[in-house]
């Protein structure tokens, strides 16, 4: 019986602990997110499986203490999981997580079974983790992430864990029955090591993450209308002069919502906002994928359709116009028919910046203003009606 506890498992018990209060620190400033905590556990319970190892094997009481430890740590490696799939970078599909749900139960099944044969259960539990590990990669190996470089390092640490759990494991099941598995021994080592590097990567790779989706968030609001959320006029402008400098062909239409401020005047602002909202999703529904739709300001909409010729921007634009006039809008008791005017203008007129191209589009915005409104122009064509 070993009466020095090996220096591996030292630092691997002692490492995870301060691992699992880093993430309960963290979790008490990021209640938001659940990952926090799951991670904390996942430390927490390793720890807790390599103290039970330890007990086992200096209390002689294998028999409870080591399926015991199995548990736990296959609890570990199932925490990984919940956690990486409560952050929001990572959030797996609701199928992936139950069947991970499932082999969690089938493997808690398996280690009961093999607690009656304990030859083999420090190899099952082994075979059980690695699985464990690589589903959890499985579940994220096709997600896009803005967060690429932190989150393929901790796909390939979990990688890495799972294929020497792998080899471990079939090692531990091909030895003869009446092995004596020590502390010290070099698959125990082994674990202890790459799930410490695991640990410790984890801890490193989290506060990118962090960062990157605050980042994301906080350029999310910087570049988006908060009542329509389609795209402010900074954001839509960038859009526009990376467009009109390229060497296709653009199309900028302007949306005017008509008599808006009779809107305001008789059923308050509530109301026009109400509406503002109904526009803005009408028009995304009638765009391409590629193309860019805007709040200019007040009841004004943009739209950007890169590389498009006259025939398909003409289209776009009389979808969107019968599209918002057969709308009905609700506004407490009353029912309102919504219409806008829409100005045309193609940046191969000759528009080749903001301005010119911005200054064209209203002119043919005005244009249909002046002819009736619920109307088409496009500048220097004639106006053109909708059915």
């Amino acid at each position: 019986m070993e009466q020095v506890l090996p220096f591996g498992v030292a630092v691997a018990i002692a490492s995870n602990l301060m691992v699992c209060l880093y993430f309960l620190m963290l979790n008490r400033y990021h209640q938001e997110s659940k990952a926090y905590l799951f991670w904390a556990c996942s430390c927490g319970l390793f720890s807790l499986g390599a103290c039970s190892l330890i007990a086992a094997f200096h209390l002689q009481a294998t028999a409870i203490l080591v399926p015991l430890a199995s548990v736990v740590l296959l609890t570990a490696c199932y925490c990984l999981f919940i956690g990486l799939n409560s952050f929001e970078l990572t959030s797996s599909s609701t199928k992936q997580g139950k069947k991970i749900n499932k082999f969690y139960v089938l493997g808690l099944a398996a280690i009961g079974a093999s607690s009656f044969f304990p030859q083999t259960l420090n190899g099952v539990t082994c075979l059980l983790m690695a699985a464990i590990l690589l589903l959890t990669e499985g579940c994220f190996c096709r997600r896009r992430t803005h967060a690429f470089v932190g989150y393929s390092a901790l796909r390939v640490i979990l990688l890495g864990h799972a294929a020497v759990m792998l080899v471990q494991g079939f090692i531990l099941l091909n030895q003869p029955a009446t092995m004596n598995v020590q502390l010290s021994s070099p698959w125990i080592q082994v674990m202890l090591t790459t799930h410490l590097l695991l640990t410790m990567a984890t801890a490193l790779i989290l506060p990118m993450l962090e960062l990157t989706r605050k980042q994301i968030h906080w350029e999310r609001l910087a570049n988006t209308d908060e009542l329509t959320g389609v795209l402010n006029r900074r954001a839509f402008l960038k859009q526009v002069n990376l467009s009109v400098n390229s060497t296709f062909k653009t199309c900028l239409l302007m949306i005017d919502i008509d008599h808006f401020k009779r809107i305001n005047d008789n059923y308050g602002h509530q109301a026009g906002d109400e509406v503002l909202k109904k526009v803005a999703r009408s028009l995304h529904t009638h765009v391409r994928n590629q193309d860019v739709v805007g709040r200019l300001g007040g009841e004004e909409f943009a739209i950007l359709l890169p590389e498009i010729n006259y025939d398909e921007a003409k289209s776009i634009a009389d979808r969107i116009l019968v599209g918002v006039a057969n709308q009905i809008i609700e506004i407490d008791s009353h029912q309102l028919n919504i219409t806008v005017s829409i100005g045309v203008a193609f940046s191969h007129q000759g528009e080749k910046d903001w301005d010119r191209l911005y200054s064209c589009a209203d002119s043919a915005l005005f244009q249909a203003k002046e002819g009736g409104r619920n109307l088409i122009a496009v500048y220097d064509k004639p106006l053109l009606l909708t059915v």
